[in-house]
């Protein structure tokens, strides 16, 4: 078969570039996993340096132009020479993941021999003494004395990667030593052939079975590819890519074989190695597509694994703080017992000072008490076990009553406490009656302490179509900035300006508040004008 600059086309010659083609594409699939590991880029340099010699092999037994066939000729034992110290270079890393240490002297003794020949190649009569082609299947090289060299080297590369394998595999395990096994019976097997076939039987004369050593590295090539896909995840976006890329590969491989002149071919050779490299960088471009996208689901798991880790911890906090609670309150009853009893005069009468100094212990008592009700309401609401026991509720005789209770404390402060309803409408709700009282009353006690002067008004006010009771408490206290109404009802916030009149407090009241709230289908919210401009709290539940 004839094609422009090739005249002696057999399918031997086209199957032998094609399976360089193919090598390159496994390389470059292998590599494309991982191009962080360096196995990974040294199984690459050895499949591109296969590829190259299989593709110029093929080319070689082509062309019949004779200013072209020694610099091919010479080209094709190049790579030939370069195969065996990247079987070595990939026996090396095989498995060190993705950093090795080489030495000088590891390196010199990977590069040396093979620059070696690379020079040698190039002396007249030396590898190559003439080439002849006498119309068969493949083309007759008559080698020089040069040649045992070559043999001897390739010989001794093989064999000094084989016992490098062979000792790998006697210090690893599981399913490493199973890995390595099929490596090196693979690599083996590859190397028995083509020192055979493409070294020993051309030297004897025999050059027509110069497609089996092709043929025995493609195998050596797909089985080790074939071990990483066995023995690693796939992606199969990358082996699109890397179909797509070789598809284009073969079909420029064919447009050489119909070049019409040299400047032709030599044009068509570019491309084709133009379209390898970028090839080669898509390859790189979809794994690192993909690498960032398995890095964020490893993200992605990480962040929830620490998630419920919080969640765990946070639930573990709630246990300890509710037993803490637990066992804070009993002493702190007593505590505040003792003192009201001494106050009232059961242990004898109290000098002023002494009485001073007890009440303070019966208002901080009484404090720590609210403090400890808020922690543990929170630790039964955070698991859900916080009860409610709804039934009609009367919002104007609850707040009355609360008003009676609560009117002493305000006076203590110097401000008038009061309350505004309409006498003619019903304040009835649905709820939890000890729930929305604890609201209320936490609400007006606030309003108390964050008032220095002026008043505190409760109202009760029905909408006009009767569905929604509001309750609002305001003052004229201290007021608050926009930025204090927004996170009041977070857990454990207080407004900047509540500290400096009151340190005690822990924050959680509101939100009590507004979880209690959730519960009745209700709401609470807050507003004010600004800083001492007081403040108002409403409430809004569903009227019966």
């Amino acid at each position: 078969m004839e094609l422009g600059l090739f005249t002696n086309i057999t399918f031997q010659s086209i199957a032998v570039s094609a399976i360089g083609i193919f090598g390159f594409v496994v390389g470059a699939l292998v590599y494309s996993r991982d191009i962080r590991r360096i196995d990974n880029l040294a199984f690459f340099l050895l499949a591109w340096s296969f590829s190259m010699w299989s593709l110029l092999l093929g080319v070689f037994e082509s062309i019949d132009i004779s200013s072209l066939e020694y610099l091919i000729l010479i080209s094709v034992y190049m790579f030939a020479a370069l195969i065996p110290p990247a079987v070595m270079f990939f026996a090396m890393t095989l498995f060190v993941g993705g950093k090795t240490t080489f030495t000088p002297l590891k390196i010199s003794f990977i590069v040396a021999p093979f620059a070696l020949i690379a020079v040698l190649l190039f002396i007249p009569d030396f590898f190559f003494m003439d080439i002849k082609n006498n119309g068969t299947a493949a083309k007759e090289i008559i080698f020089g004395p040069g040649f045992i060299i070559f043999a001897t080297y390739v010989f001794l590369y093989i064999t000094a990667s084989i016992v490098l394998l062979f000792k790998k595999f006697k210090r690893s395990a599981g399913v490493f030593r199973t890995e390595i096994l099929y490596v090196l019976l693979s690599i083996f097997i590859g190397a028995l052939f083509i020192l055979f076939v493409n070294i020993a039987f051309p030297y004897v004369d025999i050059y027509s079975l110069f497609w089996v050593g092709p043929l025995a590295g493609i195998f050596v090539l797909c089985t080790i590819a074939y071990l990483v896909i066995k023995y690693n995840f796939w992606n199969l976006k990358l082996a699109a890519t890397d179909l797509f890329t070789s598809l284009i590969s073969l079909t420029l491989l064919f447009e050489l074989t119909l070049s019409n002149s040299l400047t032709d071919f030599i044009i068509k050779i570019l491309i084709l190695a133009l379209v390898l490299i970028s090839g080669l960088f898509l390859v790189r471009s979809v794994r690192h597509e993909i690498d960032s996208r398995e890095e964020v689901e490893k993200l992605a798991k990480d962040l929830a694994k620490v998630n419920n880790n919080l969640h765990i911890l946070d639930k573990q906090k709630s246990i300890f703080v509710a037993t803490s609670a637990h066992h804070l309150r009993d002493p702190l009853t007593a505590i505040k017992g003792y003192a009201s009893m001494t106050l009232e005069g059961s242990f004898g009468k109290l000098s002023k000072d002494s009485k001073e100094a007890m009440d303070r212990i019966l208002k901080s008592s009484q404090r720590l008490v609210v403090i400890i009700n808020d922690f543990m309401d929170i630790e039964k609401i955070e698991s859900g076990e916080m009860d409610y026991v709804f039934s009609k509720v009367d919002l104007k005789k609850m707040i009355k009553d609360m008003v009676v209770e609560m009117t002493p404390i305000a006076k203590d402060s110097g401000l008038e406490l009061k309350f505004n309803f309409d006498d003619t409408k019903e304040y009835r709700v649905n709820a939890d009656e000890g729930k929305i009282r604890q609201v209320v009353s936490n609400l007006v006690d606030n309003a108390i302490k964050y008032t220095p002067h002026g008043s505190v008004c409760i109202s009760l006010t029905k909408q006009s179509d009767g569905k929604e009771i509001t309750l609002k408490i305001f003052d004229t206290g201290i007021g608050m900035k926009q930025d204090t109404i927004k996170k009041i009802f977070h857990k454990f916030s207080r407004a900047d300006e509540a500290s400096k009149f009151h340190t005690g407090g822990s924050g959680l009241g509101l939100y009590v508040a507004k979880e209690i709230l959730k519960k009745h289908n209700g709401r609470i919210w807050a507003e004010s004008p600004g800083l001492g401009e007081g403040s108002a709290f409403y409430l809004e539940l569903k009227s019966m």
